[in-house]
Order: structure tokens, then sequence, then C-alpha cells
């Protein structure tokens, strides 16, 4: 199947989809929770995108699993594919079916193709750019025009190019019990009876446990 049908067919499977604004171009194979919302002009191929999470315009996910709770702003390009540095040449055209280039010497790709993992409730400031295969860990921040070159752990705050780590949201036992917690996966009507516990300012670790002590209730 060429890649222009994977569109049209992604086009008409998504038509009456209330999650995908009218305007955003994605493929048959990509899956898009109905409690997201895709914005115009993203192009999305084979890719998910969990429930809550939104993808602003002019944003490029490929091959990427995007997680719960999830900002994505502007421009954001979400696993690039990657080329060969060692082999003869760089271009594609040696090994991948369907390459830019528009001609095909392959019959099938000769490299694997790399899953960019986002966990839930993950910041990718506008024109953040995550290569392919890249990790982000849940809770973690992605300041504006970074590139991620490597995975990043929970609750990091990244920033630069290449990105390197600020510093981290909460201290290593906070974030070792909001992963355990995993307060995304709760039902929706349980997070709505919490939302105070997410409007509060944390800006003690007295006040951070009062919030994660009502939250470890559903655990």
């Amino acid at each position: 199947m060429s890649l222009l049908l994977k569109y049209i067919l992604g086009f008409f499977l998504h038509f009456f989809d209330r999650a995908v604004v009218w305007g955003a171009l994605i493929d048959v194979q990509s899956k898009i929770d109905h409690k997201a919302k895709l914005y115009p002009l993203v192009k999305c191929f084979k890719s998910e995108v969990g429930a809550y999470s939104y993808v602003c315009p002019k944003t490029e996910l490929s091959c990427a699993k995007i997680g719960k709770f999830c900002s994505i702003a502007n421009e954001c390009l979400v696993g690039l594919p990657s080329h060969e540095m060692h082999k003869l040449s760089t271009s594609p055209i040696f090994y991948e079916k369907n390459n830019a280039t528009g001609t095909q010497w392959v019959a099938d790709p000769s490299m694997p193709t790399s899953t960019t993992t986002i966990g839930n409730d993950v910041w990718l400031g506008a024109r953040a750019v995550v290569l392919g295969g890249v990790s982000i860990g849940n809770g973690a921040i992605v300041g504006a025009g970074a590139i991620v070159t490597k995975d990043v752990p929970p609750y990091a705050i990244v920033a630069g190019v290449p990105a390197k780590i600020i510093r981290f949201r909460f201290s290593p036992d906070i974030i070792a019990r909001l992963e355990s917690i995993q307060w995304w996966d709760f039902p929706e009507n349980e997070i709505k009876k919490r939302l105070l516990s997410f409007q509060k300012e944390l800006t003690s670790e007295a006040e951070i446990n009062v919030v994660l002590k009502d939250l470890q209730r559903l655990v």
C-alpha cells in the first residue's frame, strides 16, 4: 500500500472523529484515542496518541507512542528517522523501500523501524525535536527548541542542543511514589473528584505528601 493511499484511508477513517480537527493528516495505521485532540496541520504516521493528550499545529509524529495527558506544542518533530552512519552511504535509497527520494531500489527495508515512546503527562515545548527510538519518561518536560537525542528519565526537565537534564521536578522519593501510583490510569470520575489536588501549588515536601496521600487511596 502506497504512503499516499495510507493517508487517504486515514482521512476517511477519522473523518467523523472529534479527536481529529479538520486539517490534520493521519495515516490509516495511526490510533488516536477519542478523548485526545489533534489540531490542524498535524502530521501523524504510524503513531498512537493517548487519552487527554493534545498535539498542536504543525507537529509531526512518526512511529511514536504518546501516553495520556501529554501536551505537545507547535512545530515539534517526534520520531525523526535516522540515517545509516556505518555503511558506505547515508542515503536512504540504499536501505529504505519508501524513502524521501521517491525512488525504490530495495524491495524491503533493511533498517528496523524504531518506536519513539513518550510517557504520560509529558510536556514538549514548541519546536522540540525528539529523535527516533528515544524514550521520554512520565512527567518529563522538554524545553522549547530542545533536541532530544537520548532517553529522558521520568520527571526530568531537559533543554538545549543536545538536550541535557537541567533538574528534576521532584525528589527521587516523590518520583518513585508517582511512578507507583500511576494516576493517569485512574478512572476519569476519580480524577475529577481530586481536581483540587491537581490544582494546588506544590511549594513544599509537606504539600506534595498531602496530595500523594490523596491519590494513593485509589492504588
